[in-house]
């Protein structure tokens, strides 16, 4: 089965858990994405304005911002509102949730640990020219 390549997508991870960060960024590397990494909410959304990625993904617990603030701040900047975000956290354990569903100021939340062919799912969707035009 041949492997879906776009390389022309960059995507931000604000994510600090070492662990995770190899994951995702090797998953989503082997589909021809550019991977990005913040160490946290505000380093996120520096990067965010700077780098103008096509997604980002923010765990919801993070030093410094959690990525509830940093969509937030994200949300409110006409920089980086049109950009979509998916949130990647372990909080969604803890509330028993087994799947994926919207959340506010994102548009996904992925409860950790997530299957990774279903984050590139989804991911491929985010991006999808008839999802971005919503």
């Amino acid at each position: 089965m041949a492997t879906h390549v776009n390389t022309s997508k960059t995507i931000l991870l604000a994510d600090d858990e070492p662990d995770s960060v190899a994951m995702v960024t090797m998953r989503l590397a082997a589909h021809g994405y550019k991977v990005l990494h913040a160490k946290n909410g505000q380093e996120a959304v520096a990067m965010a304005k700077r780098e103008q990625p096509d997604l980002i993904l923010l765990d919801l617990l993070m030093p410094e911002l959690n990525g509830s603030d940093a969509a937030a701040l994200l949300r409110q900047d006409v920089s980086t509102r049109h950009i979509p975000i998916i949130f990647l956290s372990a909080i969604a354990e803890a509330l028993d949730v087994d799947r994926t569903f919207q959340a506010p100021n994102g548009r996904w939340l992925l409860p950790k640990p997530f299957d990774s062919k279903k984050l590139v799912r989804v991911i491929e969707q985010e991006l999808s020219p008839s999802t971005r035009k919503q």
